[in-house]
């Protein structure tokens, strides 16, 4: 698992899957043809995760994508999150939210406020994970 950065953004990316971003506006579609139904119109720079690919196309969760439409981002940022041999506790200095995947692009599930102390099971470069499984930026956090 690792964020890669694309465009000042950040995105979460498992292990078994790559993301591609478009490079100029498109259309995706049901089947790997081009004459196949439309199932989207896509603008330049959005950014998808390919489940499958066939020589001239990638799979994603809008349909089929020209892969001369788009390029893949390969620059990890390395954003493993590597579980901790022992849990310790921090203290929240700045309101910070807490992600679902450690990344800022993906969805902020809570806040917590200054003064929290949270429960750290797991750390990247830039991320902890909490105790209950999420995870928040550890530039708003000190170690307690």
């Amino acid at each position: 698992m690792a964020n890669v950065r694309f465009n000042a953004s950040s995105f979460y990316v498992p292990k078994d899957k790559f993301l591609v971003a478009i490079n100029e506006s498109c259309t995706a579609h049901k089947e790997d043809n081009p004459q196949s139904k439309v199932t989207a119109h896509l603008a330049k720079d959005q950014v998808f995760a390919v489940t499958s690919e066939t020589p001239q196309h990638f799979k994603t969760k809008v349909g089929w994508i020209a892969k001369e439409a788009c390029h893949v981002l390969d620059q990890s940022s390395n954003e493993v999150v590597q579980p901790l041999p022992e849990s310790f506790v921090v203290k929240v200095i700045s309101n910070t939210a807490v992600y679902t995947e450690p990344a800022t692009t993906s969805h902020a599930t809570t806040v917590l406020r200054i003064g929290s102390l949270p429960r750290v099971v797991g750390e990247s470069h830039e991320f902890y994970q909490l105790e209950h499984g999420g995870f928040i930026q550890k530039n708003g956090c000190r170690h307690y």
